[in-house]
This record gives structure tokens, C-alpha cells and sequence, in this order.
């Protein structure tokens, strides 16, 4: 089980995590993602399962954009689609069941979400500060359960 932020972490939130073998693990996760919960679930490999620096490489599909405009909750809305993400776990010296993870995340953003927004960017009455970036990253630690 893992705490953590980013597009694999539901947002802000948690992941069960499964090694259904040494170099495989399934999860999924669930949090807080600014207009809702947001939700993942996805498979990964272990490039070196017996590292205490492992690379990992992930895919999944779920939450992976996010629009949310104050005052006008009438736009905000979650968006669900595929994402991959190449990473690294770095366990503990004595207990390798607990680790950080560090990975970057590319969402394959879905069209309603390029439509949604582009239609926001033509709206007068709409002021837009930020869009989201082309990658994400995704910060968590995990303790063996």
C-alpha cells in the first residue's frame, strides 16, 4: 500500500500495489484530483526486482487531466484515458518491502479533453492561469503490508 501524489495515485491518494511475481505487480489507485476522485489501475515492470534502485517502466488507464475553473463548476470535469510512465523504487537498506517511488507519467490525453479546452479558451468569460503540462510526475512511498 502506497501514499502518494500523481496521475497513478487517483491525484492525491492511495495505491494497493500486487508483485504478482518478483518483476511484475498489478495496482490501483484512488484520491482526491481536484474535481473528484480520480481513479487508475495498471500493471508494471520491475527491470531489476532485486536492486534497491529498481527502474521501472507502467502502463494504466484512468484519471489523467483534470479541468477545473473557480467559480464555474458547470466546466469541471475528469478525464479518463491510457498513460505510461518509466520510474524508479528505492527500498530500504533492511526492509525491501518498504520504498519511495519517483516516476514520470505520459498521459494520452482523450479528444473531449483537448475539445473541453480549447471551447474554454475561446470563452470570454473564462480566464484560464494554467494548463496542465504534457507529463506528470508522481511522488509516493509504500510500506510492505
Amino acid at each position: 500500500m502506497g501514499l502518494g501524489a500523481g496521475l497513478d495515485y487517483g491525484g492525491i491518494g492511495i495505491q494497493l500495489h500486487c508483485r504478482a511475481a518478483r518483476p511484475l505487480a498489478v495496482f490501483l489507485g484512488g484520491g482526491y484530483a481536484l474535481a473528484g476522485f480520480g481513479l487508475n489501475a495498471g500493471a508494471e515492470g520491475r527491470v531489476l526486482p532485486d536492486a534497491r534502485w529498481c527502474p521501472i517502466v507502467s502502463a494504466m488507464y484512468g484519471y489523467n487531466a483534470v479541468i477545473v475553473i473557480e467559480d464555474a463548476e458547470e466546466y469541471n470535469k475528469l478525464y479518463y484515458g491510457p498513460s505510461f510512465g518509466l520510474g524508479v523504487e528505492v527500498s530500504g537498506k533492511r526492509n525491501n518491502r518498504n520504498f519511495l517511488r519517483l516516476q514520470l507519467l505520459l498521459p494520452l490525453r482523450p479528444t473531449d479533453f483537448k475539445d473541453d479546452l480549447d471551447r474554454l479558451r475561446r470563452n470570454p468569460a473564462i480566464e484560464i492561469r494554467s494548463e496542465p503540462p504534457d507529463f506528470g510526475v508522481s511522488v509516493a512511498y509504500h510500506f510492505g503490508v
